[in-house]
């Protein structure tokens, strides 16, 4: 009698446990997180609200961005509105050209909108304005498992979330394939055969370039910083101490000659005409407009640039591969991404991080991608995108990429151009790097990451 009374005791948990389980399975989306019981043992699905909405209570959120953007982020907040009638997100998209000033004014009155976007290298000034992700949204071990690494590395820091980025764009080489082909050229993995590509591709009448090889080696041309940078990289400096208090791009490698001043040499030679490498003058234009007219072969950028050079020429058939590499050592790559951040002071700071979550999911972020050509920040979506004309490349490199903080980047890319100038001018390039490091530690210290 007493096994048949356990036997039956047992069929009624199994199906009582199984009827719990389908109608979790199948029961209506409900926007709001589950507070207990069975319930809370599930995660819920990617799309749903980590915060409880008191749906009576009419919320209006202010959203600031740049690059006319406005439009593809506009789907993604009409969902989220279907979402949540009682929410409405006002987004006013600034001219990139004014956009840091305007967001400098509005963080020292007091007038931030409740989610703005900055660049990486902006954040730690605006960190002092923001409040962190709530736990109820990211906790560290879903965000770590979520993003690529360079953006956890920057934007995860005393265990907490400071920012959420929907892509980060890598730099990659740009080529003509008709060009290439007429030359006998085969695509560069390395700079050794990037620098053999160039020459082979450069033409001129007499000492004039009329076909230029690489856009490489003056401060005019386009992501000429970056370049640099990811040069530097590549040759071994630690670009700045962490966490950041001081530049270090004149530090010496094992033969005491400075990695930074390495790469400065370098990418200067292709715009010195007493360098055996000249392949490039600024004559040739803006180096974007020039690629797509075909007097550039090759030039190194962000995937988004690809519209640009569609928008200067629409028959121009182009290609991208990824960055070249210094031959046998460690992959290094540079990425830039825009990061999104809550305001301190806003009232509804918890439903604003719930939307950033909700537009950085994976159906989101892949639509919003595809409009913006950025490489995808979500680590579930690289495979994805590794077959795209476009982002592939990119999207590769971003387990590999890395950044580094430059206090202020207007200021920063000034000192660039300075120290470019200079080694074109016949300045020895470690006595430049040297400079360029000083100047770029006092930057740091006027911007302090805190």
């Amino acid at each position: 009698m007493l096994k048949r009374i356990l036997f039956w005791t047992a069929v009624a948990v199994i199906i009582l446990g199984s009827m719990g389980f389908l109608y979790l399975a199948t029961r209506p989306k409900d926007t709001k997180s589950d507070k207990g019981g069975l319930g809370a043992v599930l995660a819920p699905a990617d799309s749903e609200s980590r915060v409880v909405y008191d749906e009576s209570k009419p919320v209006t959120l202010t959203y600031w961005r740049t690059w006319n953007e406005a439009n593809y982020i506009q789907p993604i907040i009409d969902e989220f509105q279907k979402m949540h009638p009682n929410v409405k997100i006002q987004v006013r998209d600034i001219d990139y050209g004014s956009y840091d000033a305007e967001l400098t004014q509005a963080s020292q009155t007091g007038n931030l909108p409740d989610i703005y976007s900055v660049l990486n290298d902006w954040m730690p000034r605006y960190s002092d304005y923001s409040t962190p992700a709530p736990d109820t949204v990211y906790t560290e071990k879903t965000y770590k498992d979520v993003f690529v690494d360079v953006a956890t590395q920057r934007l995860l820091y005393d265990g907490k979330i400071h920012g959420v980025t929907y892509g980060v764009s890598t730099l990659g080489l740009y080529y003509n394939p008709a060009l290439l082909e007429e030359a006998k050229v085969a695509v560069p993995k390395n700079w050794d055969e990037f620098t053999e590509a160039s020459r082979k591709l450069t033409k001129k009448t007499g000492e004039t370039i009329t076909q230029s090889g690489a856009a490489l080696g003056t401060p005019f041309v386009h992501q000429s910083v970056d370049i640099q940078s990811v040069l530097m990289m590549q040759n071994g400096a630690a670009m700045t101490d962490e966490p950041p208090t001081k530049a270090l791009f004149a530090q010496p490698d094992a033969s005491g000659y400075a990695s930074g001043a390495k790469a400065m040499e370098y990418y200067t030679s292709f715009a010195n005409p007493k360098k055996q490498n000249f392949t490039f003058s600024d004559t040739l234009g803006y180096t974007v407009q020039a690629f797509a007219e075909g007097k550039i072969a090759m030039m190194i950028n962000y995937p988004f640039k690809s519209a640009e050079v569609r928008h200067f020429n629409k028959e121009l058939k182009f290609k991208m591969a990824k960055l070249p590499q210094i031959k046998d050592q460690k992959e290094i790559n540079f990425a830039q991404f825009w990061v999104e951040m809550v305001n301190k002071n806003s009232v509804n700071s918890e439903i604003a991080w719930d939307f950033i979550r909700f537009a950085a999911t994976k159906d989101n972020q892949k639509q919003f991608n595809e409009q913006t050509q950025r490489p995808t920040s979500r680590k579930d979506l690289i495979k994805q995108q590794d077959g795209d004309d476009t982002l592939g490349p990119f999207v590769t490199q971003t387990n590999t990429a890395k950044t580094f903080y430059r206090g202020n980047d207007k200021e920063m890319n000034g000192y660039f151009y300075d120290a470019t100038v200079s080694v074109l001018s016949g300045l020895d390039a470690q006595l430049a790097v040297k400079n360029l490091e000083r100047r770029a530690t006092d930057l740091i210290m006027n911007y302090p990451v805190r």
